[in-house]
């Protein structure tokens, strides 16, 4: 690739990454909320952008509706293996009956960790957390913000496995 393209290339992914739907007030507000959670800035530089994947690149909604996939998935078993009626029409309010009938086909092939059953509003939250542990550092603070959650873990192979799957499906609708 010539330097031109190389330029031209990070220039559209620091557009992307640094565009925010719902114009100026929405960013204001966004910075507002890291800056009274004690979040900081992203301290990004040309040389972060290449590793930015490509799912960072998409508009807030469709990352909304990733981090909900991959929530799903992280229950893994406790999802798949419910018969509770209520809690998983809660999560159907939520996620969408479409999400929670594609988590709950896709868990079988998915590999295992051991994770507990969410709460319906505990999905968002965890699921932007468990996107921005695969995102490097620096790009961490271009998702929009959430609370991180203090010993959230999941190996690296697994996530992996869990974003790639709620990629691929994305991308399919």
């Amino acid at each position: 690739m010539r330097a031109a393209e190389q330029r031209a290339t990070l220039a559209a992914i620091g557009n992307d990454l640094v565009a925010v739907d719902g114009g100026p007030g929405y960013r204001r507000a966004a910075l507002l909320l890291k800056h009274l959670n004690g979040c900081d800035e992203p301290v990004a530089r040309f040389a972060d952008l290449p590793s930015a994947p490509a799912w960072l690149r998409l508009p807030a909604a469709a990352q909304h509706k990733l981090a909900l996939r991959v929530a799903l998935l992280w229950m893994g078993d406790s999802l798949a293996g419910s018969i509770d009626g209520a809690w998983l029409g809660a999560l159907a309010e939520v996620a969408g009956e479409d999400l929670l009938d594609w988590a709950i086909e896709t868990i079988p092939t998915m590999p295992a960790v051991a994770a507990r059953a969410l709460q319906p509003d505990e999905l968002e939250i965890y699921g932007f957390s468990l996107l921005r542990e695969q995102l490097p550092t620096p790009l961490r603070g271009y998702l929009p913000w959430r609370a991180d959650l203090p010993g959230l873990s999941c190996p690296g192979e697994v996530l992996d496995a869990f974003v790639a799957a709620a990629v691929a499906a994305a991308a399919r609708t």
